[in-house]
């Protein structure tokens, strides 16, 4: 049949989008109700049927990009105002870091059409590997995206180079599943309308393991691995404690080896898998791998692994890999992740070779020198400027286990007393009042006592010590306001029994009371609270 084709030589490219999205989305809208579609049959095959990628895609550094900048969760994507400026800004940055292939997410105006289109004006050195995002039980949304990706995939075939149906969809935790067969019938459907071979990006995890029905409606595989995210979910996957090496100045590099190592084995496993099931023509590219330069997780997963120098020693090994893999066995590209880092992503931030400010991190720092301005005055420039910091590969982190205390050989732990029984532990630095530090401060005038550094117990307006909740005293004859009294040691002084206890003080300028008046001050507990240190 007659293959759809767009030409581009009289046509301003948003016309020609708009033109193509809507009988793109015309066809999809009759695929999807079961009429007939219009196949296109003038592409470029291999012996096996499967489309060539091609040397442009093979050849470049590539990384995958998004713009948000301002978004500081899911919902306020849709808010944020992003600029055909801002995205020819980070295009030129990212030719600057010497990288010629991103990978978009998706095919809306917002981000897909738009990065697509600044590249056609402004004639930049750029290719994509465009993104269409599926997304489960929102069949609208979704056959919208597969309209505009086809549209798009037509409309700049010279800058379009592959075309990606879903983004993790179907490994088992995926937050949008989809059905493997509902996929390939989207995979099957899209490659009949366009000329570029076709994925769907997933995990390494699922493409170990993956159905026929998908790798029938597939060019390539592009697979994902993060090991450094698997430190978290699976610690035992890979032996990033290098806890073998006793020289703790190599073991940061030995876990950065082992990373790379790790990453290696994940695309052996889907190459091994693909060649057991007859798959051997079907080519593999990584579409996400990257290393953290700080943990945001929140929660310390990435304490011992997330740092520039960290980051960048995995970056390289990567671009070394995929430089060997040109001319050997191994994936046909590799996509680092990501370009630049994006807020609303939160704990899953910070993976960016440059900071949400467009500063470039360590990583690619040496590129080019600080406040430089790159490119040129007619095809255009953009300024490089450094993250804030200063690394050597010293400064790598590596994993260093918890030193344990030593063990408690007593049979008695004892948080007060006043006498002391053999075998007994008694704890030291702790604060064990009601009201943990909420009623008393340190004074730098307190009165003298027999022992140093006293703290006295000072009355705040308004607490739990005016409400006599914290201390509690009965007196018979004479009182004195408890903010006249003060901690003198260790533990703190109240009379027991009728009997005195040394380091109770009143705070009064004719000195302090006679002992008669301290046994007249009573108190049902022993001790209520502790000097702060």
């Amino acid at each position: 049949m007659k293959s759809i084709e767009f030409r581009t030589m009289s046509i301003r490219p948003a016309h020609l989008v708009h033109a193509a999205l809507a009988f793109a989305f015309a066809m999809v809208l009759t695929a999807c109700g079961g009429g007939g579609t219009t196949p296109v049959t003038d592409v470029t095959a291999t012996a096996s049927g499967l489309r060539a990628l091609p040397a442009q895609y093979t050849s470049r550094k590539a990384v995958n990009y998004s713009p948000y900048r301002t978004a500081q969760n899911v919902d306020g994507r849709s808010a944020e105002v992003i600029t055909d400026a801002q995205v020819e800004d980070d295009l030129r940055l990212i030719m600057a870091a010497g990288i010629g292939l991103i990978r978009l997410f998706d095919s809306d105006a917002k981000v897909g059409e738009r990065t697509l289109r600044v590249i056609a004006t402004k004639n930049l050195d750029i290719k994509v590997h465009l993104g269409i995002y599926i997304q489960a039980g929102a069949d609208v949304y979704s056959n919208d995206q597969i309209a505009r990706g086809v549209a798009l995939a037509n409309s700049y075939p010279d800058i379009v180079l592959a075309v990606s149906v879903g983004n993790e969809t179907m490994v088992s935790w995926s937050t949008t599943p989809i059905l493997p067969e509902v996929m390939a019938r989207h995979l099957n459907y899209v490659r009949s309308q366009i000329r570029q071979p076709i994925t769907s990006d997933d995990d390494w995890s699922w493409y170990d393991k993956s159905f026929r029905v998908n790798l029938d409606a597939v060019d390539f595989v592009s697979m994902h691995t993060y090991p450094m995210v698997e430190t978290h979910y699976n610690p035992g996957a890979w032996d990033w404690q290098q806890l073998g090496q006793a020289d703790l100045s190599k073991r940061a590099g030995d876990m950065m080896k082992a990373a790379l190592a790790a990453t290696k084995a994940r695309y052996g496993a889907v190459r091994s898998y693909l060649d057991q099931q007859g798959y051997s023509k079907l080519p593999v590219v990584i579409g996400e791998v990257g290393w953290k330069a700080v943990d945001s997780s929140g929660a310390s997963w990435y304490r011992y692994l997330a740092h520039p120098v960290n980051q960048k020693i995995y970056y390289d090994g990567l671009v070394a890999w995929a430089l060997e893999a040109r001319t050997g066995a191994g994936p046909k590209a590799i996509f680092y992740f990501e370009a630049f880092d994006e807020p609303w992503k939160q704990a899953d931030d910070k993976w960016g070779l440059f900071n949400v400010n467009r500063e470039a991190r360590y990583a690619v720092q040496a590129l080019h020198a600080n406040n430089s301005v790159v490119g040129s005055t007619t095809t255009g420039t953009v300024t490089w400027k450094y993250e804030a910091g200063s690394y050597t590969d010293a400064n790598a982190l590596y994993f260093k286990p918890p030193v344990p205390n030593a063990v408690v050989t007593q049979n008695r732990y004892v948080i007060y007393a006043e006498a002391t029984t053999a075998s007994e532990l008694r704890p030291t630095g702790l604060v064990w009042d009601p009201f943990v530090k909420t009623f008393w401060t340190e004074v730098a005038d307190a009165a003298p006592v027999e022992v140093p550094a006293a703290e006295s117990i000072h009355r705040r307006a308004g607490n739990d010590l005016d409400r006599a909740h914290g201390l509690r005293a009965r007196r018979r004859r004479r009182r004195h306001p408890l903010r006249q009294w003060q901690v003198a040691g260790p533990a703190i002084g109240l009379a027991d029994g009728g009997r005195a206890v040394p380091g109770l003080q009143p705070r009064v300028a004719q000195g302090r009371p006679s002992d008669q008046d301290a046994r007249r001050s009573q108190a049902p507990h022993a001790a209520l609270c502790q000097p702060r240190h």
